[in-house]
Order: C-alpha cells, then structure tokens, then sequence
C-alpha cells in the first residue's frame, strides 16, 4: 500500500522522492519513534501494546530505510 505522499511524488525522479520523503515522511516518523519511547515506559511489561512498542523499537533502522539515499537492501551483495 502506497502512502499519499508516495502518490503525490509517483512522476518524479528518485532524488526528488526522496527530498519529498525527507521533508514530508521524516517528522512523521520521529514524532511516531517519540511516542513509541514515551508509551516504553509506561505500558505494562507483557501488555500486547508493549510487544509491538518493542518491536518498533528495535526495527527502528530497518522501517526507516526508506528515508535514506542508499537504502541497505541495495548494499546487500547479490549472490
């Protein structure tokens, strides 16, 4: 499933999709990562919600790579 900012930047090229997922997508997801680190400390240990807090958390790098100009997928050898 695409994101509207995703739509809205289908016709550009590669270095403007990622200028428009920097400027429009990046505060989203701090602000997201900001509120899973608040709820970290106040959801219940073996809470469902805290489970999926945890793994935001630790797939932080990983769901962010769309951010980047050189995502690690693309550095992965191909065999």
């Amino acid at each position: 499933m695409e994101s509207a900012i995703d739509l809205r930047s289908t016709w550009c090229s590669p270095d403007e999709r990622l200028g428009i997922r920097q400027r429009e997508s990046a505060p989203l997801i701090e602000r997201l990562f900001a509120w899973v680190e608040a709820q970290r400390l106040v959801v219940p240990e073996h809470a469902p919600l805290r489970e999926g807090l945890v793994y935001l958390h630790n797939q932080r790098e990983a769901l962010c790579e769309f951010l980047s100009p050189t995502p690690r997928s693309s550095m992965i050898p191909s065999t």
